[in-house]
């Protein structure tokens, strides 16, 4: 009923096979605050493992993994070589299959004369061969079934094709060559979801000229394409996708301008990936999906049974051929709400304990990062950790500003993140939704049902309006994060509006308050934050550790950092929103009718002082032409309102002039 188990694997399975820089275990241990709301991570430390550690590898068989708009980019190669370039695989590719088999041939002559050493002291039983955690047998169970070699035997391959091919070396492709398809080349590895030189062209254009240019290189012999299940084998960053719909439009707002950067109704396939630098336990992030074509086969294998022969790789997705650019979209001021639940709603189990989960189940938290804690700008992506919603120090809120609407099987919360009467406690705020889990059959289908497709609704639609109400992206942004794990086996989503924090050398500045807070990787809040999970170090760490061994350190740190990162009026623009969905709650009308209240009686002071000022002032001099002299004096648009009822005492002093 979800994928849980199988992400497990699949992380597990990338450590396995080194394709983290380092493990997540190696960083550890954490610095614990004494009352458990912080986690710190020493920076100085991870950076010292990471620089311990090999590079990753820039190529794998000739075909290089640094591609795309940014270092994730690249979950997908670029199929489209040159000629040169294509002959130059082939031959390698020959030449990597012989030599492997000439390996496989020499480890099992290895394995065999140890085996037959072995033979004669069991009477011709395998006895005591060498196990698996033997290296030699390590590279001879590699070597027969093509595996992935050991660092050792992968340099000793690679020589030996330089040596035996004795090649010049080849020019990589460049943006600014003169020959088209050499520019082509380089820009399908620089943008791989956009269309050749789309920046320089209308759309229409630019995707007539870039199927022009794909085509005529084809047929001329200047291009050559692989086909995208050969390259798969040979991408470093492996990932599972699965698809879905989306329902709600994602909103971009800056200066005031509102722009629908993906509509609903649009299909979209989330790509699963491990993070090559964990800070939190089982990290992976997911990618949206690229510009090409994809397998939109059903997900439910009793669909696919039922449409056989109708699904599977098609020939536009094995060319790569580019459908919609608009479906890679950039990750600052993006957060994208739906994406996030609809994550969270299939990568966790329906319980509330882990005595309740099966073997390999767990609960997985997803959520996205703000500008000011995110490095990658242009790809968006989510983050997914392994946590559930209590251990989670947003759970040890508690007493939110509780709003409910007729029909909606969820409870809604505006909850302070601040002590009550200090500064800050009226806007440091989030909204925190939790509402019932899926059914088995709605974590397969391509749309969120009910009461998670209503949730989603009302918190794209929040983001919407504070986003128009301060501004844009420029002043606000913010942190959605989902859980699984509540009580009864309930989902908990969060939106965290949150200023737009600038960086400032070391430090970051709130500029809608002007405060300046600490060290910018624990005041400028990010998708760790949430479980309370840090990254500083030097001077920085030990003053959060001297404040974590105090009684409560950690959970006034917790709240010093939200209440920095606050946005004045918050409060009264979630209210505003939620009363014109048609929410009620009690505390709020009790503040309003209180306000109100306070408001009358103000009137009302003010009208007797007025009032009573009024009958102080002396009567005018003169005898019996003081009225009607200054009657005939008033200009006639002012006659009228002097004899108009006007207040008692105004009218008894004109009655006795």
């Amino acid at each position: 009923g979800n994928l849980s188990a199988f992400y497990r694997w699949f992380i597990d399975a990338m450590t396995a096979s080194g394709v983290l820089r380092y493990q997540y275990e190696e960083i550890l241990p954490r610095v614990v605050s004494k009352d458990g709301w912080l986690s710190m991570v020493d920076l100085a430390k991870k950076k010292a493992v990471l620089s311990s550690k090999p590079q990753q590898q820039s190529s794998v068989w000739g075909v290089p993994q640094k591609q795309g708009e940014s270092a994730i980019d690249n979950t997908i190669l670029c199929n489209v070589f040159t000629r040169e370039e294509y002959v130059n695989m082939c031959r390698r590719h020959v030449l990597r299959k012989c030599l492997i088999q000439l390996l496989a041939v020499l480890h099992r002559i290895r394995l065999r004369s140890k085996w037959c050493a072995n033979k004669a002291k069991k009477n011709g039983k395998l006895g005591q061969m060498n196990s698996i955690d033997d290296p030699s047998v390590r590279r001879s169970v590699a070597a027969r079934f093509h595996l992935h070699l050991d660092e050792d035997g992968l340099k000793r391959v690679q020589g030996a094709e330089d040596a035996l091919l004795d090649e010049q070396k080849l020019i990589t492709p460049r943006v600014n060559d003169s020959c088209l398809f050499e520019r082509f080349v380089a820009w399908h590895r620089n943008f791989p979801n956009k269309y050749f030189e789309s920046d320089k062209l209308p759309l229409d254009e630019a995707r007539q000229r870039h199927m022009l240019i794909y085509v005529a290189g084809l047929f001329s012999g200047h291009l050559a394409v692989l086909t995208r299940s050969s390259m798969e084998r040979v991408t470093y960053a492996r990932f599972f996708p699965f698809q879905w719909y989306r329902r709600n439009q994602l909103w971009f707002v800056k200066d005031g301008r509102q722009t629908v950067v993906r509509t609903e109704g649009v299909h979209e396939i989330s790509r699963i990936r491990v993070n090559e630098l964990p800070y939190v336990a089982y990290q992976g992030m997911s990618l949206s999906k690229g510009a090409a074509h994809e397998d939109v086969s059903p997900q439910d294998i009793r669909q696919r049974l039922a449409v056989r022969g109708r699904f599977g790789p098609t020939t536009l997705q094995q060319l790569q051929w580019i459908r919609d650019p608009s479906a890679c979209v950039a990750n600052w001021d993006l957060t994208d709400v739906e994406k996030i639940l609809h994550e969270s709603w299939v990568l966790n189990p329906r319980a509330e304990v882990t005595s309740e989960l099966l073997p390999t189940e767990g609960f997985f938290s997803v959520g996205q990062n703000p500008n000011v804690s995110s490095s990658i700008r242009p790809t968006q992506h989510t983050h997914i950790a392994e946590a559930a919603y209590t251990s989670s120090w947003m759970a040890r809120f508690e007493g939110g500003e509780a709003w409910g609407k007729d029909g909606l099987e969820a409870s809604v919360e505006i909850v302070s993140c601040a002590e009550p009467g200090s500064l800050g406690c009226s806007d440091s705020l989030f909204f925190r939704a939790v509402y019932v889990a899926p059914k088995v059959t709605d974590v397969a289908s391509l749309y969120l049902a009910d009461p998670a497709a209503s949730i989603v609704k009302l918190m794209v639609d929040l983001r919407l309006h504070l986003l128009t109400y301060f501004g844009g992206s420029a002043h606000i942004d913010f942190i959605c994060r989902s859980f699984g794990g509540s009580k009864d086996g309930r989902f908990t989503s969060l939106l965290v509006p949150i200023v737009q924090a600038v960086r400032s050398g070391d430090r970051v500045v709130n500029p809608l308050t002007g405060e300046t807070g600490g060290h910018w990787p624990v005041y400028g809040l990010g998708f760790g934050h949430v479980t309370g999970e840090v990254q500083t170090e030097g001077e920085w760490l030990d003053e959060l550790r001297a404040l974590g061994e105090q009684e409560g350190g950690g959970e006034k740190e917790v709240r010093r950092m939200l209440v920095f990162n606050r946005l004045p009026g918050l409060r009264q623009a979630m209210r505003h929103f939620l009363i014109a969905q048609g929410f009620q709650s009690a505390v709020a009308e009790a503040e309003g009718q209180a306000e109100v209240e306070e408001t009358v009686r103000g009137k009302a002071e003010k009208q007797q002082l007025l009032v009573g000022s009024k009958a102080e002032k002396k009567e005018p001099k003169g005898g019996d032409c003081g009225g009607g002299c200054m009657m005939l004096l008033l200009p006639l648009h002012r006659r009228w309102r002097w004899w108009r009822p006007s207040p008692p005492a105004r009218w008894c002093s004109v009655q006795g002039a």
